[in-house]
């Protein structure tokens, strides 16, 4: 198994696409599993690692969850999923190192800038398909500009920005306030409008390293 883990609107789908063309790669049955970002052991950790003990039976869940079970005992060389939030949540990499400790992870990376356009633009077209959806309410008035400040204000108030390179303790705190970020906006269900913060891609691939 390998795992197209982000950036979302970085071009994961188009990759998706292209990688399902091909004969000898199964891709999950699930458009999107989202297991790792999601779906927690009830053994594991606080940071998401999950003690050995408790691995075989999360991995049999993902696999019956996220491949349909013939499709993947008949599957040929290798198998796929894509789920681009993976990268945006600290527990997805412990998870996935934990229970796939081999598989390979698959990382689009894309200018910050038009990624953030594009998702706002992604996220504006949910807006008007599910305009009843309580997450939504009140805020079809958002334009790109109150997208941004609002993340701002939440990468400011958690402590990831400002970024002081001098600190040597930098990196650590950094790492700290990106899981108060992250905590935040997956709290308030509110990752949606993560414009901003979903382009910090040091912030989020150290937990990978």
């Amino acid at each position: 198994t390998f795992i197209v883990a982000g950036t979302q609107k970085g071009g994961t789908e188009a990759l998706s696409n292209y990688l399902r063309e091909f004969p000898n790669i199964t891709p999950s049955t699930r458009y999107e599993p989202h297991w790792f970002d999601m779906r927690s052991s009830p053994h594991e950790y606080a940071n998401g690692t999950i003690p050995e003990s408790a691995v075989a039976d999360y991995v049999k869940r993902y696999r019956e969850f996220a491949f349909n079970a013939s499709q993947y005992k008949q599957r040929k060389n290798l198998s796929f999923e894509k789920t681009p939030s993976y990268m945006f949540v600290p527990k997805a990499a412990h998870r996935i190192k934990s229970a796939l400790p081999h598989t390979k992870i698959i990382f689009l990376l894309r200018d910050p800038v038009e990624r953030a356009y594009s998702h706002y633009k992604f996220t504006k077209k949910k807006m008007r398909q599910r305009k009843n959806k309580p997450i939504f309410r009140g805020k079809h008035h958002y334009t790109f500009e109150d997208f941004i400040e609002k993340d701002i204000g939440a990468l400011e108030s958690t402590g990831v920005v400002p970024f002081d390179k001098n600190d040597p303790l930098a990196l650590v705190k950094l790492d700290e306030a990106w899981e108060r970020y992250t905590k935040l906006k997956l709290d308030n269900g509110a990752a949606w409008d993560a414009v901003i913060g979903r382009g910090l891609y040091a912030a989020q691939l150290r937990v990978w390293w």
